[in-house]
């Protein structure tokens, strides 16, 4: 199950699909097998699989935490996939599932996690409850004070709450001030949420104390520079941070991508109507994300060539 995990996490859902009907063809009665082909199947969008596969494996292991977890994600995924009247039946049963997975394992941060977004994210009516995903999210915190931080962040965003970003923000500067720069993950998932924030004003306050903590964090610096070129702000500098970052090590994905970093600088020179470099940033990110798409004010003799 892990390991179909990664391959998900890297973005390899196909893999991650194919590796877990393997695992379930060579063990079919073992539960951790069927686990692996729920999570795969969840990578791959296919739930109407990903609930079979849940389905059997927790009828052969119904008291574990991890594989309970499962189901109630393999369940509450196909009904938020599928949004119709018999859908409310697999909220029910996947969230019980969920709880169930926290009263076998307190300690189970994920199965916290997947309660906390769904109080969050549900409407009052299906079970949503914003004080309730606050609770989830201190009892991540008291558990694992980096992780509980970033739940605290997501609560803080969805409630548009200003001063609570700005406190959870202040509670994390030590923490992300003591992280090594190879670890990503508190600062990656701060600085992604606070980036998408709708106040810009405060998105620019949060932004420039966490890169202030860390200037010379790479994911700090890619969204400072992010910002500066959304802003229209300090051009060189901007430039310097994204050319900084695409020089260093390579990442994956994440909060801060190398296509995203060559978006940027596209959008940097086009305002500058250096057509020749944005064009070739453009370039590169369509190659590394085809998903992207230039800026709106891209001129046509460019799009057309891209």
């Amino acid at each position: 199950m892990d390991s179909v995990r990664r391959l998900a996490d890297a973005g390899l859902s196909a893999q991650a699909l194919g590796y877990g009907r393997r695992v379930s063809r060579e063990r079919p009665d073992a539960p951790h097998a069927l686990a692996a082909l729920a999570v795969g199947a969840m990578a791959a969008r296919d739930y109407d699989a990903a609930v079979d596969a849940a389905d059997a494996m927790l009828a052969r292991a119904p008291d574990v935490s991890a594989y309970q977890l499962v189901f109630g994600q393999a369940y509450l995924s196909h009904a938020r996939e599928h949004p119709s009247l018999g859908a409310i039946a697999k909220v029910k049963k996947g969230r019980a599932a969920v709880e169930r997975a926290i009263e076998l394992d307190p300690d189970n941060l994920e199965a916290r996690h997947t309660l906390m977004q769904f109080l969050l994210q549900a409407p009052g009516i299906a079970g949503g409850s914003r004080d309730g995903a606050r609770r989830q999210a201190r009892e991540i915190e008291g558990r694992d004070r980096a992780r509980g931080l970033g739940a605290r962040l997501e609560v803080a965003a969805a409630g548009k709450d200003a001063e609570e970003l700005r406190r959870v923000v202040a509670d994390a500067l030590p923490v992300v001030a003591a992280v090594p720069d190879t670890a990503t993950g508190l600062i990656g998932a701060f600085l992604g949420v606070v980036g998408n924030l709708g106040d810009e004003t405060l998105r620019e306050e949060l932004t420039a104390r966490l890169h202030a903590a860390r200037p010379g964090h790479p994911i700090a610096a890619y969204h400072r520079a992010r910002l500066w070129v959304m802003d229209g702000e300090r051009p060189a500098e901007a430039e310097r941070l994204l050319q900084a970052y695409l020089e260093g090590p390579e990442r994956r994905g994440g909060a801060a991508s190398r296509a995203g970093a060559h978006w940027r600088l596209g959008q940097l020179y086009e305002r500058q109507d250096r057509d020749d470099r944005a064009e070739e940033h453009y370039r590169v990110a369509a190659a590394l994300a085809p998903r992207l798409r230039p800026g709106r004010k891209l001129p046509a003799r460019l799009e057309r060539q891209i």
